[in-house]
């Protein structure tokens, strides 16, 4: 994680090297893979980035994946509020029946506030959206399987340096979207590959 990006081969900060090491002190969720992405090169001048995966035993498809990204600039971005702002992406398929729920984006976005402070997060400035895709496959004329998932994009601001709680609550919104809610308190060593 510490690849992270800088306008050229300078160090970066020592304060946002300190804000990545605070992430090895999650526990991860034994449902969840981790691994180290590239992070966005645009949008500030420091940035790293992590994608997690949750795989179904039966066909190995991604029931659930998620995005955390950590951006950093010096300057205070207009809006940020801080000289960090995190992004999280997550993406889940979801049982049909709650697709057709019109509060479905309400419940999801709730979710994201509940992670939030279950990890002690405190987050602010929050904002995103969250999107819900219904596919239905036909065999003739008839229905043959419908499936719906879920996606939220959000973005807020820590109130300090510790990242690991923000990470926490990353994790077990991905789990929650994926239905694996139960298996939050089964985790391993924390993250050492930060």
């Amino acid at each position: 994680m510490l690849t992270a990006l800088s306008g050229g081969t300078q160090r970066p900060p020592q304060e946002f090297i300190d804000a990545l090491l605070s992430l090895r002190d999650v526990s991860p969720n034994t449902a969840l893979e981790l691994e180290e992405v590239p992070a966005p090169r645009k949008i500030a001048p420091y940035a790293a980035a992590l994608r997690a995966f949750t795989v179904a035993e039966d066909d190995e498809i991604p029931i659930a994946t998620g995005r955390f990204v950590v951006l950093y600039d010096p300057q205070k971005q207009p809006g940020w509020n801080s000289r960090f702002r995190i992004i999280v992406h997550v993406r889940s398929q979801m049982d049909p029946e709650l697709g057709t729920d019109p509060l479905l984006g309400e419940v999801v976005w709730s979710w994201a506030h509940d992670a939030l402070d279950d990890a002690g997060a405190n987050a602010r400035d929050m904002n995103g959206t969250v999107t819900r895709e219904l596919s239905e496959t036909f065999g003739g004329l008839h229905l043959s399987r419908s499936d719906v998932e879920i996606e939220m994009r959000a973005s807020w601001s820590p109130a300090t340096n510790d990242l690991g709680p923000h990470m926490q609550a990353w994790m077990s919104l991905i789990a929650r979207t994926a239905g694996t809610f139960e298996d939050l308190d089964s985790t391993t060593e924390p993250v050492t590959h930060v």
